[in-house]
């Protein structure tokens, strides 16, 4: 292809730290969904006692993944679509067209995410990294220093943002499940012996949920920065070159233990009102003092990890998944909605939280390292990967990989 053409990522371009941090996160953010899929979250909403009905270790599984995994894995994969932009700046420089090409790319992932909430599960991230996406262009020209300070800023609006609407609505109710009269354990029957058609109800309602949850949470905001702290991190180049910003990467971990874990306890163990209240505020606070520093910790433990052979060799495992991170996301769904939804095996709220997280989670996250290793040694691409780059670049993608010493891209 000539230089001066915009294309996919070759092989050669890849950086197999990125691909591995991606895969990991995908496993972060499979323990969080799983406990949607499962109808877990919902049944400690609508049952008093939920911890019986769900069998031991559901208040533990709870508190465990509220403090180390709740919004950590969705942090570092913001994170890494920020430092992905950075990327694709640096290779389409002096390349006409490539604003365009990027805009198609952010409006097909958009198209992926509102098919995938409306048909699939209304939890769906993807819409919602576009639109943000959108919003990232505007940066594209600042200076790293100023990237940093504005990454700072947006990653803390959504404290102001919630005192300022608690202020003119004290009270309101920002996490109503469905806004019609169907009650949480009206809807807990209802969901396991729903069929499809329901169900795609159920989502709408469920997508219209997710909206208002995003927006009272600042949401926007908040992946906004963890996009500009890619950017940032991606122009200095330090993900890219690890080895020489291991000082760095120490005080990413330090720090980010220090605030992160004391943070995301605090916020665990805090209520999540179902009102905007001055108690919301609090954990807020503790949320973002957790969330987004424990994200940086753990990225940058995975980073001095891989310095290691032996870490890396470990760790490697991990970039399959994240080379088709679309793909292996969207199976997510389709295995989990397949496994809990009433048009599937029907488990949604029956199944004991130990069986889920110690035998179904570890069973789906396996098959899917399997599988990936397996593709990818006979084609380029995940399939939705294909689906989204010959969509963006309009044209025709070679996937079977023809030569058995051809490196997969």
């Amino acid at each position: 292809m000539p230089t001066h053409v915009l294309g996919p990522v070759s092989s050669e371009e890849r950086i197999p730290l990125l691909d591995a941090l991606r895969g990991f996160a995908l496993c972060g953010i499979l323990v969080i969904n799983i406990k949607v899929f499962s109808g877990f979250g919902l049944s400690l909403d609508a049952f008093p006692d939920a911890a019986a009905r769900l069998g031991p270790g559901t208040d533990s599984v709870e508190l465990l993944t509220k403090w180390f995994v709740d919004g950590k894995f969705y942090s570092i994969f913001s994170f890494l679509f920020g430092l992905g932009f950075s990327i694709q700046l640096a290779r389409s420089e002096g390349k006409p067209g490539w604003l365009g090409i990027y805009a198609r790319r952010l409006r097909i992932l958009l198209l992926f995410g509102l098919v995938h909430a409306f048909l699939l599960w209304f939890g769906d991230i993807l819409w919602f990294y576009s639109l943000a996406g959108f919003a990232l262009l505007a940066f594209r020209n600042l200076q790293p220093r100023t990237i940093l300070i504005w990454a700072a800023v947006f990653l803390l609006l959504p404290i102001p943002f919630y005192a300022a609407s608690y202020s003119i609505a004290p009270g309101y109710n920002t996490d109503n499940w469905v806004p019609n009269a169907i009650d949480l354990p009206t809807l807990m029957r209802l969901v396991p012996t729903a069929g499809y058609p329901v169900a795609l109800g159920l989502n709408l309602e469920g997508f219209l949920f997710e909206v208002k949850s995003k927006f009272f949470g600042g949401r926007f905001f908040s992946v906004l920065g963890m996009f500009l702290l890619g950017l940032c991190a991606g122009r200095l180049h330090i993900l890219h070159e690890a080895e020489r910003h291991r000082t760095l990467l120490k005080r990413f971990l330090l720090a980010g233990l220090a605030v992160g874990l004391a943070g995301s306890f605090a916020s665990a163990t805090m209520p999540s009102p179902f009102h905007l209240t001055v108690q919301g505020i609090y954990r807020l606070i503790a949320y973002v003092l957790g969330v987004h520093p424990l994200a940086l910790a753990y990225i940058g433990a995975f980073a001095l990890l891989w310095q290691y052979a032996a870490g890396r060799q470990m760790l490697s495992r991990f970039v399959p998944m994240g080379r088709m991170a679309l793909s292996n996301y969207l199976m997510q769904t389709v295995l989990g909605q397949s496994i809990y939804q009433g048009y599937g095996l029907g488990w949604f709220g029956r199944m004991p939280t130990l069986v889920t997280m110690l035998v179904v989670l570890p069973s789906i996250l396996l098959a899917q390292a399997l599988l990936s290793t397996w593709w990818l040694r006979h084609f380029r691409y995940g399939p939705a990967e294909w689906v989204w780059r010959q969509a963006t670049y309009r044209r025709r993608l070679p996937l079977r990989i023809e030569r058995p010493s051809e490196v997969v891209g």
